[in-house]
């Protein structure tokens, strides 16, 4: 019957998988989990079949796998109506979004200046939500926004100079949902947008709040064991000169003494 050549709703999960139903007659496929065949009946659950077919094993969890095994009741037995042939899709499956990626990848960089201290954990989201205001209005051709853009960014503060910059590559396109190519590889020490460990509290190369870096720490921290080292060396030697003038003091008054014996005897 060519009417059953048709888009077949999907109805409920039966038996496990899912059972489908004809748009405009009284007819079921489903799995039938006690006789390990897919049934083509009036009702959902019949146990009077039109057709049936079995997978070739106790599970058949595929229903177009049974394709070529269908048989259907001719009044004494399932006769063969073959070549039949089922083709569905998995209506559980979420759609398969295809990926779109950059138009181009922009470069671009922005100055701030003067800029007393930084430190990126307390002071980077700010200047990077700045930064990338700055990116849209001298790239208008790039859609989307900082919620949405993909694109890596780096800091580089030089204190001597007051200057901090941004530097970021941006993947641009007319869609908003554009992303990188696998194959692209992201600049060395840049880090990527919208994670949880965006910013990272590197001290090494920006400003504390007291207004001395880490490495004037490590500096100051050096000097000051190496003045401590100095202090105690001092201290010992001294130490070992007094005891040597102390003993060459006592021999010299001992000799004194004995010579004086000599003299009275």
């Amino acid at each position: 019957d060519s009417t059953f050549n048709t888009e077949w709703n999907y109805v409920q999960i039966y038996n496990g998988l899912g059972a489908y139903k004809h748009p405009t007659k009284n007819r079921h496929i489903w799995w039938n989990d006690f006789q390990s065949e897919w049934y083509l009946t009036g009702n959902l659950g019949s146990s009077g079949s039109y057709c049936r077919a079995y997978g070739g094993s106790e599970f058949t969890p595929e229903v177009a796998d049974v394709n070529g095994n269908w048989g259907c009741w001719d009044g004494s037995s399932y006769a063969s109506v073959n070549p039949s042939a089922i083709n569905y899709g998995d209506c559980t499956a979420i759609p398969t979004v295809p990926v779109i990626t950059c138009d181009s990848i922009e470069y671009f960089s922005y100055v701030w200046n003067p800029v007393n201290r930084f430190r990126e954990s307390r002071h980077g989201q700010g200047y990077l939500d700045d930064g990338i205001i700055e990116f849209f209005a001298a790239n208008p051709q790039c859609a989307g926004d900082g919620s949405t853009l993909e694109y890596y960014y780096d800091f580089s503060f030089k204190k001597k100079r007051t200057e901090l910059t941004l530097e970021l590559y941006a993947c641009c396109s007319s869609s908003s949902s554009a992303q990188f190519d696998d194959s692209y590889t992201a600049p060395t020490g840049f880090s990527a947008v919208n994670t949880g460990d965006a910013f990272i509290d590197d001290d090494l190369d920006v400003d504390l709040e007291d207004g001395v870096d880490t490495k004037e720490i490590v500096v100051f921290a050096i000097v000051g064991v190496l003045v401590l080292i100095c202090f105690i060396a001092t201290i010992f030697i001294g130490k070992r000169v007094y005891d040597k003038r102390s003993k060459a003091n006592a021999d010299a008054v001992e000799l004194t003494h004995k010579n004086n014996k000599i003299k009275n005897t």
